[in-house]
């Protein structure tokens, strides 16, 4: 009797409302697709769509030194984007723009090139991928070496008279003979310009007394066919001293 009794009072759902939670059941699920599908359907038009164009502009380099001929890295004029080397480029306009004193102060703006002034070694030593020395690291002025056998080769030369600085990083001997393990740095001079008359003007002062004062000037001689140019380049540079007399 308590079965039965336990079975009539558990509660039982009318058919109707078992037809209803059916119905429900199954309105969710149309539902649900109905959702899925208009998800679908929203976004297969972005999937199938094509992305915009994006084009990139720019300049490699505002001095333009990577489009300049180079004769540190090859013999063929090449640029140095044509150069199957590491090469660097430092314009003689931004040597003169920083006020620089020495070329050897210009050659290290070149990366990587660093001086190693010591006692006896004509203020002229540079370092280049942990090699150090005149003869690991090669100073040419216009291509040719600054042969230097006692390692005591000064370089006098005013950086107003540069037109470019080249560096060649890594084994250079192929180009420039024994040694050159380092790399290579080439001082450019400035060129006279058989098309165009060009003149400049510098006057500098600075602490301790510091004057400077240059003059160039370049251009063709007679017509411009003629093929003969002249370059003229004066500079002085003067300076007191920290010590009194």
């Amino acid at each position: 009797m308590r079965g039965h009794e336990a079975q009539a009072k558990a509660p039982r759902l009318a058919p109707a409302q078992v037809i209803s939670l059916a119905l429900l059941a199954g309105t969710g699920t149309a539902l649900a697709q109905s959702a899925a599908t208009s998800n679908t359907e929203a976004l297969a038009p972005a999937s199938r769509g094509e992305l915009p164009t994006i084009t990139v502009t720019g300049s490699s380099g505002q001095d333009g030194s990577l489009q300049h001929p180079t004769t540190a890295g090859s013999r063929l004029d090449l640029t140095p984007l044509e150069t199957p080397a590491s090469v660097a480029i430092v314009p003689g306009e931004r040597i003169r723009a920083l006020g620089l004193n020495t070329v050897l102060e210009a050659k290290t703006l070149a990366p990587g090139i660093t001086s190693s002034n010591g006692v006896g070694n004509g203020g002229n030593v540079l370092n280049a991928r942990g090699f150090t020395g005149q003869n690991s690291v090669k100073q040419l002025y216009n291509g040719l070496e600054m042969f230097n056998a006692g390692g005591v080769v000064s370089f006098p030369f005013d950086p107003w008279n540069v037109d470019r600085v080249e560096a060649l990083y890594g084994p250079a001997s192929v180009l420039y003979g024994t040694g050159a393990i380092g790399g290579a740095v080439n001082v450019v001079p400035k060129r006279p310009d058989p098309k165009q008359s060009r003149h400049e003007v510098l006057l500098g002062l600075g602490s301790q007394g510091a004057r400077q004062a240059a003059i160039g000037s370049t251009g063709p001689l007679g017509s411009a066919d003629s093929g003969l140019s002249y370059r003229l380049d004066l500079s002085q540079r003067q300076a007191d001293n920290w010590v009194d007399r």
